[in-house]
């Protein structure tokens, strides 16, 4: 049977881009979570199904964004021994922006789960599952002994690795049909002298219960006692756990769970306040004109449109007229875009996530409201794809809606600056003290290759726009 492929993917296909052969598919930008072992004559430590003749894929944890570097496995959603089809989600993997599902691209069979729901801290490319093609047997596949996981209480001693001959059969690593008759016969695996490549085999078994003339140990009867173990093993002494009453907590604070996603937003904060110069530069603009348009548009079209659609409208038009504002600074190197896509400022209960609004300049503001309607309602609910939030060129963070009046944000790398927006606020402007309504923003910009003129350009250009708004522009 010919083996699957690309057997997984995050809700978008994790397909290998041109010119990836398996060889280096490793060093891929998105790393796939599928690598396969197919039966052939010799055998290694990494590939043991290939002994039992078994056609196994081995599923990976994936890197589902640039950033990530370890996920949460929140939930299976398909059980061992369970089939599915392509198409069918398998498990939920948080990552450090957002809960994506893995999604089957052929059918197979689930033969065994690495990481149970509630695995923590799992590095990509670790192993997480073991599936195999329809038709084949799921019970007669072998688990690695080398599943990733780092063995950290024999480094910490300072103790030299030990080969995985030398250890004692573990219960993970046995064969089902070994396991069946340990539990039959009550046999202490540690006492058969294993003959396998990796291990126990069915027949070492047979051979040690015919040696011995062992009988199975019927089951103990209901409210009764289990009869002695006829096997000569040594009896199996259950490890006396004592019950510890944690003592009334007298500390000032409580310690709270750090989220991946927490995590990844204090990475990338150090990262740019360590790295990226700030400047800034704020400017204040009466919005009377847009109010009014927004009235004008209420009572005559029938549509509704908010100051931060307009405000995210108007600053991609502004950035289409000075398009240095729009760069990003990548290893050393400095690019201007060709595309305004900007990243808008989303609070979570689990953090601050910037979905995209792409190619915001030629979309009319009705288009870029529904749109930042959409992303900020998936965001909340974790349910937004790596495609929606990786990337962009410029960032706004709108904290008008909380009664802040002026703020200056941290630039989201690798972009070049990003835009705070604070509140709406009554003022009296021009000689005869009229009130009016005006809003503060102010531009965080990196002062590696944006100039303070080039920043001054800008915010002139969006204080030009939102005083003198154009129907035609905007809509």
């Amino acid at each position: 049977m010919a083996t699957i492929r690309h057997i997984i993917r995050s809700n978008h296909r994790l397909s290998l881009p041109t010119g990836t052969s398996r060889g280096n598919i490793y060093r891929s930008r998105f790393l796939p979570s599928w690598t396969s072992s197919k039966p052939r004559s010799g055998c290694n430590h990494y590939h043991t199904s290939a002994c039992l003749n078994v056609d196994t894929i081995k599923i990976l944890m994936p890197a589902l964004s640039p950033t990530m570097e370890e996920g949460t496995i929140q939930k299976w959603l398909i059980s061992e021994g369970e089939s599915f089809n392509a198409g069918d989600a398998l498990c939920e993997i948080e990552t450090d922006k957002a809960t994506v599902t893995l999604d089957a691209d052929d059918d197979g069979i689930v033969a065994k789960i690495i990481a149970p729901d509630g695995s923590k801290n799992v590095k990509i490319t670790q192993l997480i599952a073991l599936v195999v093609p329809p038709g084949e047997d799921y019970t007669q596949v072998e688990v690695p002994v080398d599943i990733g996981v780092e063995d950290s209480s024999a480094t910490a001693d300072g103790k030299d690795d030990v080969t995985t001959a030398d250890q004692p059969h573990q219960s993970a690593t046995l064969l089902p049909s070994v396991r069946h008759l340990v539990d039959e016969y009550n046999i202490d695996a540690n006492l058969v002298e294993a003959s396998g490549p990796h291990g126990l085999v069915k027949g070492d078994l047979l051979n040690y219960i015919e040696k011995h003339k062992l009988q199975p140990v019927p089951p103990p009867a209901a409210g009764g006692v289990q009869s002695p173990p006829v096997a000569p093993a040594a009896p199996y002494t259950p490890a006396v756990v004592p019950v510890v009453v944690p003592p009334v907590s007298t500390s000032p604070y409580i310690d709270i769970e750090v989220t991946n996603m927490r995590k990844a937003i204090a990475r990338r904060l150090t990262l740019s306040k360590t790295t990226i110069p700030h400047a800034y530069a704020s400017i204040t603009s009466c919005i009377d004109s847009l109010n009014s348009l927004r009235k004008q548009l209420a009572e005559t079209d029938d549509i509704k449109v908010s100051l931060n659609d307009l405000v995210i409208k108007i600053a991609a038009m502004a950035l289409r007229r000075v398009a240095v504002v729009n760069g990003t600074w990548d290893d050393g190197a400095m690019r201007v875009n060709e595309s305004v896509d900007i990243s808008v400022a989303v609070a979570t209960d689990r953090g601050l996530i910037t979905p995209i609004v792409f190619n915001a300049d030629r979309l009319d503001v009705l288009a870029i409201g529904s749109e930042v309607r959409s992303l900020a309602r998936r965001a909340r609910e974790g349910r937004l794809q790596p495609n929606e939030f990786v990337g962009g060129t410029f960032s706004i963070s709108n904290l008008g809606m909380f009664g802040v009046r002026e703020f200056s944000a941290v630039i989201n790398p690798p972009q070049g600056a990003i835009l705070a927006v604070g509140g709406g606020q009554t003022v009296p402007i021009g000689l005869d003290m009229e009130p009016s309504s005006v809003i503060t923003v102010t531009l965080s910009y990196d002062a590696r290759f944006i100039e303070v003129a080039d920043a001054a350009n800008f915010l002139g250009q969006f204080k030009a726009m939102v005083e003198t708004p154009s129907r035609i522009g905007l809509l």
